[in-house]
Formats: C-alpha cells, sequence, structure tokens
C-alpha cells in the first residue's frame, strides 16, 4: 500500500509530537490485514473494511458512505460484485435488506415488513388529520399519494 504521501516529512518543532503520532497512525494503517474473511484494503483516500466470505450470522464492521464504522452482516459475498444482503445492527434495533424487500425489527422485537413487489406507488411520511373521537387530531403514516 503507498500510503507515502500522507507522511509529515517536515514541521516546525511545535508540531513535531503531532507529526510524529500521525506518521504512526500511517504505519498503522499501511499495516492493516484482515481475518477470518474480513478483508482491508487502503489507498490514500479511502479505507474500506470489507467483508468477504463471512457468512449470513457474522457481524462485520465496515466503512459506510458518511465514513463511519457500521455494523453489518455481510452473507454470499462474491468478490468485485455488488452485495445481495445486508443487515444494520443498533441499539434500537436492526434493518435487514435483501433482493425481496426489507424488514426492520426493533430493541423490543417489533417488526415491520415491506416486500418490494407490494410496492406499487411512492411511499413517504406523510401526516394525515382525522377524527378522535370529537377531537381533531393528526397522525403520521407511511403512506402513498391518493391515486
Amino acid at each position: 500500500m503507498k500510503l507515502e504521501s500522507l507522511r509529515i516529512t517536515e514541521c516546525p518543532y511545535a508540531f513535531a509530537a503531532f507529526a510524529e503520532k500521525h506518521n504512526a497512525l500511517v504505519d498503522l494503517l499501511a499495516g492493516m490485514t484482515g481475518q477470518n474473511g474480513i478483508s482491508v484494503v487502503i489507498a490514500e483516500k479511502n479505507a474500506i473494511i470489507r467483508g468477504g466470505g463471512a457468512s449470513s450470522s457474522s457481524l462485520a464492521n465496515v466503512v459506510g458512505s458518511d465514513g463511519r464504522l457500521q455494523n453489518a452482516y455481510v452473507g454470499s459475498a462474491i468478490a468485485n460484485a455488488w452485495p445481495s444482503a445486508g443487515k444494520w445492527v443498533t441499539a434500537s434495533g436492526n434493518v435487514e435488506i435483501d433482493a425481496t424487500g426489507f424488514r426492520i425489527t426493533t430493541s423490543g422485537g417489533k417488526v415491520c415488513n415491506i416486500a418490494f413487489a407490494s410496492l406499487t406507488q411512492n411511499i413517504s411520511l406523510r401526516t394525515e388529520a382525522y377524527c378522535n373521537g370529537n377531537t381533531q387530531a393528526n397522525m403520521m403514516i407511511a403512506a402513498s399519494s391518493a391515486f
């Protein structure tokens, strides 16, 4: 891995400690290797931790599009191909997606399943007015526009 251009070779004395720590981090990144089906790809602009060949029950950390680590389950991984399924795990619940649709499971065990085949209209969160007895109220719902 070629990360030499990231190293600090000259700096004012006041920043020497920072430069030393920065260069140690560059060395650490250059030496990263994966294990147990996880590969690490380092380039000068990206660090990608990729699950390759991990079973669907194996948790891996991946770098998301925002640059933060995310927990994901990777199944049926094929090198140089788009993933066929994914699972994101948080303290409040899980989101799973595959070719058939997606499933949201809360930490309390409540589940929302949406099959892609059942989506015949665009769906978004909407606020709709309704009567609650004699009181007008609003309800936020996932719904399509009227058709």
